[in-house]
């Protein structure tokens, strides 16, 4: 038995209906570049630990024909990992897999596109008032994952810090907080003490009353997070013997070469979060 005609059952078309944001991102893009979307998304959400190899295998395997797609696959990845902070290393894994996918007759690399991204978004101004917004945050512990699988240059880090350092207001503070206790380990020492004791400044008395009391708290869980960390390697060193110089290549070191001592990458390095 067929259904009654709409006109019967009184039902009319709206002309605007509601549409999943999802879709509504994607209205207006051809079916290919669509469904090349859900297929990522699909494989994005489906990564762990256990099928890490098999989803990277799918996303190589999309049909990324033009530097649009490209871009929308690089969009895709970082939302993900901005907006889920927890699964950051698994995201930040993912593109160190991709770092060479590139477009057939082009230069533009999945590396240079992530990395222009994320500098470019990072710039942006956190917030001056209240809190740093959860996406913000959630950057700062990708910029840290990247830096852990060797995709972000040392000196892009020091330019991060350094900018949240300038402009010391409490949304900068708080991602400084998510940024320098993941990556203190492995910079330059002499550098990392000097961060440290500018954000001693803000957590003494001279700064106090311009810092709320869950501020300081985190400024002062920072510098206790990152002087158990290089203790904890000038111990690993000590057991190891000295350190030899050598040099350190990112996916930046196509651009720049950058170089950086061995020692400052001998402590312990915390392993990628599990999903």
């Amino acid at each position: 038995m067929s259904a009654p005609p709409r006109d019967e059952l009184g039902l009319h078309r709206a002309e605007e209906p509601w549409r999943p944001r999802r879709m509504m991102a994607t209205r207006g893009l051809v079916s290919g570049t669509r469904r090349l979307l859900l297929h990522l998304r699909t494989a994005l959400n489906k990564i762990t630990e256990r099928n890490f190899h098999r989803q990277v295998e799918k996303v190589v395997a999309l049909n990324i024909t033009t530097k649009e797609r490209l871009l929308l696959v690089v969009d895709a990845v970082l939302t993900k990992a901005v907006t889920e902070p927890t699964f950051s290393g698994v995201y930040a894994r993912l593109c160190a897999d991709l770092q060479r996918l590139r477009v057939p007759g082009t230069s533009a690399t999945f590396a240079g596109l992530l990395l222009s991204r994320v500098w470019r978004e990072f710039r942006g101004e956190p917030g001056r008032a209240g809190r740093a917004p959860q996406r913000q945050l959630g950057l700062v512990r990708f910029i840290a994952e990247l830096f852990q699988v060797d995709l972000l240059a040392e000196t892009i880090v020091h330019s991060g810090i350094q900018r949240l350092l300038q402009d010391p207001t409490a949304a900068s503070l708080e991602c400084l907080c998510g940024l320098l206790p993941r990556v203190c380990h492995a910079l330059e020492r002499s550098r990392v003490e000097r961060y440290l004791q500018e954000v001693e400044e803000f957590v003494g008395p001279r700064r106090r009353r311009r810092t709320s009391f869950q501020l300081r708290f985190r400024l002062q869980d920072t510098l206790d997070e990152c002087s158990l960390r290089l203790r904890r390697q000038d111990k690993a060193v000590k057991s190891r013997g000295r350190p030899v110089e050598g040099t350190r290549r990112c996916a930046m070191d196509e651009v720049e070469m950058v170089r950086r001592p061995v020692h400052a990458r001998l402590g312990p390095r915390t392993a990628p979060c599990c999903v």
